[in-house]
């Protein structure tokens, strides 16, 4: 009975790749994307990853559409010297499955990522990955700090809560203490 347990494996990695991730098909051409949407945060490294099946070497090209237009970023057959567009050399590395990576990526990396991967008799299958820098770098030591803190509640030290307290008296309006230095003498 050990093949129907194989098929029934082969069934649900189907099925998942079909829920989590993109599996796109044409002819001789099989691109599989498992994260078709990517947040992230300005000076990252993000992999923009994919894997393909095909016949024989591909040729793997990635563009990048935003608002400003669409833009070739690499083009290579995988296990050749790949052809990094200008706009990104020193900021791109390229793997043989297909998948890019994007070194310390800006605000201005945010758009759509689209990969075509074309056989050698011309069949080609493209897929898109949408990605979403946010430029707040204060905004993830804000939550790093909100952490902190919370850390230190939970352990229970009072000396956390007086703290807390003064904060917010400290943030009502009150009558600022050096304006009676600057009383004229009698």
């Amino acid at each position: 009975g050990g093949r129907t347990r194989s098929r029934g494996l082969s069934l649900g990695v189907l099925a998942l790749c079909v829920a989590a991730a993109r599996c796109l098909q044409s002819q001789g051409v099989s691109l599989y994307i498992p994260q078709p949407a990517i947040n992230a945060t300005v000076e990252e490294d993000i992999l923009l990853s994919v894997d393909y099946s095909c016949h024989g070497i591909p040729t793997i090209e990635w563009k990048y559409t935003s608002s400003w237009g669409v833009q070739k970023i690499v083009e290579w057959k995988p296990g050749t010297q790949a052809n990094i567009s200008q706009s990104h050399k020193d900021r791109v590395c390229t793997f043989d499955n297909g998948s890019i990576q994007l070194f310390s990526v800006g605000v201005r990396d945010s758009g759509s990522y689209i990969i075509t991967v074309t056989e050698r008799l011309g069949s080609s299958q493209f897929g898109t990955i949408v990605l979403h820098v946010s430029g707040s770098r204060e905004d993830s030591d804000a939550s790093s700090l909100l952490k902190a803190e919370y850390v230190l509640v939970i352990t229970g030290s009072v000396s956390i809560h007086s703290s807390a307290s003064d904060k917010e008296q400290r943030e009502s309006p009150a009558p600022a203490p050096v304006c009676t230095s600057i009383t004229r003498p009698h």
